[in-house]
C-alpha cells in the first residue's frame, strides 16, 4: 500500500504482504519527533497497565484453559422493562473473544482477558515513524455495538466529536431512537443482527438460526431494517454457529448484497466464513481487528485500545468493536481524541473504508 505525499510530508511505503514500512526523508522532522514520543508514552503506559491487571484478582480463572477457544462477550447490563436478556456464555465455544454472556441483575458478568501481548517500551525505529499528510491519516473505525436498549447509554458516543460506526440490535424499546439519533450525530449506523451461537443461547429478537430458508432470512432481516431504518450495513450479534455454517451464511450474504448493504464479520469464532464467502458471491465485507472491552475494567480496555493503535501505524487502518453499555470505552475514547489527531489518527465510520475499497 502506497500512500501519496499530498500534504508535503514524508511517504510510507507499506509492503502488501508483510506490512514493512519505510520512510522516505522528509522535512517534517518535529513531526516525527512528536509521533516517536507518543510511543515511547504508550509503550510505558501499557507496561504498567500489564503489570496492574496482572495483580489484580480474576475469578474463574480455572475455567479458563485456552483463551484462543472462547466466543466473544456480547456485554451485559442491567436492561429497561422489556429489554432482552443475553444468555449464558458457553465455555468451551471456539473464539479469541470471551463467551457470550446473560446478563446479571446487579453486576457485569465475570470478565475473560483475551489472549494479547501488551506492547513494550522500546526504541522506535525511524522505519517505522512515518509523518502523514492530512490526506492520507492512519484511520480508527471504532464500532459501538447493543444500542437499542436505552438512551442514556447512548449519549456519551453521540457527542464524541469523531465519527463512530453505532451498531443498533433491531426490535428492542429504542432501536428506531438509537438509530435516528445516531445518523443525526453524523455518525454511520448498522444492523447488529442477532444471530444463533455454538452454546445455544438466546441472540435475542429478530434472530438468523442455521436451517433457516432463504426466505425466511430475507423475511427476518426486513423486519429488522425497519426497526434500525439507516443502517448502512450490518455486523453479526453472537452467531459464532451461522458465521460458520457456509450454507445459511450463503443465504444471508445473499440478502445482505440484494439490499446493498456491507457485511462487517465480528469474527466471534475462529471457524467463521463470513468473510470468504462474502467475497464469493460478492459483498463489500471487512473484519474486526480488536475487541476493546472484553474486559470491562478501564485498565484492561486502554491495553486493548493501545494494540489497536499499533495495527493502525502498521497496516495503515484497524476495526475496533466495543459496547455502549460500557461507560469505560466512552470516556477513553473522549480523552484520546485530541491527542491521536494531532498524532497523525483519523477516527472514520465503516462507510469510508468500504468506499474506499470500490474505488
Amino acid at each position: 500500500m502506497k500512500k501519496k505525499n499530498t500534504g508535503g510530508d514524508s511517504i510510507a511505503d507499506t509492503h502488501p504482504t508483510d506490512g514493512r514500512v519505510s520512510t522516505k526523508k522528509t522535512s517534517a522532522a518535529a513531526r516525527e519527533a512528536y509521533i516517536r514520543k507518543l510511543f515511547y508514552l504508550l509503550g510505558a503506559i501499557a507496561v504498567l497497565l500489564a503489570a496492574l491487571i496482572a495483580v489484580l484478582p480474576r475469578a474463574d480463572k480455572d475455567s479458563v484453559t485456552d483463551l484462543e477457544t472462547q466466543e466473544p462477550t456480547e456485554v451485559s447490563s442491567q436492561r429497561t422493562p422489556g429489554s432482552v436478556s443475553e444468555p449464558q456464555s458457553e465455555p468451551t465455544a471456539p473464539d479469541s473473544r470471551p463467551p457470550e454472556t446473560a446478563p446479571s441483575p446487579t453486576r457485569l458478568p465475570t470478565p475473560v482477558p483475551e489472549p494479547m501481548p501488551a506492547p513494550v517500551p522500546r526504541d522506535i525505529p525511524s522505519s517505522a515513524v512515518r509523518s502523514v499528510p492530512d490526506a492520507a491519516p492512519w484511520k480508527l473505525a471504532v464500532v459501538i455495538d447493543d444500542a437499542g436498549y436505552t438512551r442514556d447509554q447512548l449519549e456519551p458516543f453521540l457527542s464524541f466529536p469523531g465519527v463512530l460506526t453505532i451498531a443498533v440490535l433491531p426490535q428492542l424499546p429504542h432501536s428506531e431512537y438509537a438509530s435516528r439519533a445516531a445518523r443525526s450525530a453524523g455518525m454511520d449506523v448498522i444492523l447488529h443482527q442477532p444471530m444463533e451461537a455454538l452454546n445455544g443461547a438466546d441472540p435475542g429478537p429478530g434472530a438468523i438460526f442455521v436451517g433457516d430458508s432463504r426466505e425466511d432470512i430475507d423475511r427476518v432481516v426486513s423486519q429488522n431494517l425497519r426497526t434500525v431504518p439507516d443502517a448502512i450495513g450490518v455486523n453479526n450479534h453472537m452467531g459464532s454457529r451461522v458465521t460458520s455454517d457456509r450454507t445459511t451464511m450463503a443465504k444471508f450474504l445473499d440478502v445482505v448484497r440484494d439490499r446493498d448493504l456491507f457485511f462487517l464479520d465480528s469474527r466471534t469464532t475462529h471457524e467463521t466464513v463470513g468473510t470468504e464467502v462474502a467475497v464469493e458471491i460478492g459483498v463489500r465485507v471487512r473484519e474486526r481487528g480488536v475487541f476493546l472491552d472484553h474486559d470491562p475494567r478501564p485498565l484492561a480496555i486502554r491495553t486493548a485500545f493501545l494494540e489497536a493503535l499499533e495495527r493502525a501505524v502498521y497496516d495503515g487502518e484497524v476495526i475496533m468493536i466495543g459496547h455502549v453499555m460500557v461507560p469505560a470505552v466512552a470516556e477513553l475514547l473522549h480523552e484520546m481524541h485530541d491527542d491521536l489527531i494531532e498524532a497523525g489518527f483519523e477516527f472514520v465510520g465503516l462507510k469510508q473504508l468500504y468506499e474506499e475499497d470500490v474505488r
